[in-house]
């Protein structure tokens, strides 16, 4: 209960909760270096100048992994499996994942989060210009698709058996165009 906001006896002249004004929440990160990546908090095992903690505080992922280093979902209904046919191997070796994303998320900004976002977001991953801490997953990804606005295709090389950590699709918001006036 100690989190729990307090309430004052009545007629003490105090607003009740819901009346008061809820000033912006900040959380400052500092770091200390500059981050190597585009991902920047996303370091592996405290990477980015000790900043790996963070990619769970700031930023949310397709999936995020467990104490026992298993995949759950996070942004993702679920994670892409053979059994549900989200994730399908050709016999050429190379295989599609389809993810589909949880209805109702919103960004910051309280703008949707959706497959369109995802596919900005894969098109800033590949270019190569881009420092990026998921080589193998960038090289391998060779095209991706947002067939609707909760569903995001990726298209992969060859089979790569930790695709389903979505490493290298960390989420970015597209840009959106302001509403005219």
């Amino acid at each position: 209960m100690a989190c729990a906001p307090t309430s004052s006896p009545a007629g003490q002249g105090a607003a009740p909760v819901e009346q008061r004004s809820q000033a912006p929440k900040v959380l400052t990160v500092g770091l200390l270096r500059q981050p190597a990546t585009l991902e920047g908090f996303t370091g592996e095992g405290g990477t980015a100048g000790g900043a790996g903690f963070a990619r769970f505080v700031i930023h949310d992922h397709l999936t995020v992994m467990d104490d026992r280093d298993v995949a759950r979902a996070q942004l993702a209904v679920e994670i892409p499996s053979l059994e549900q046919g989200t994730w399908r191997v050709s016999p050429d070796g190379t295989m599609e994942m389809t993810w589909n994303l949880r209805p109702g998320v919103k960004w910051h900004d309280g703008a949707p989060f959706t497959s369109a976002d995802l596919l900005f977001s894969y098109t800033v991953h590949k270019d190569p210009d881009m420092t990026h801490a998921y080589l193998v997953e960038r090289r391998n990804m060779e095209s991706a698709s947002a067939p609707d606005p909760l569903t995001f295709v990726v298209r992969w090389s060859r089979i790569l058996v930790t695709a389903d950590q979505a490493r290298g699709l960390t989420p970015l918001p597209r840009p959106r165009r302001s509403a005219p006036d």
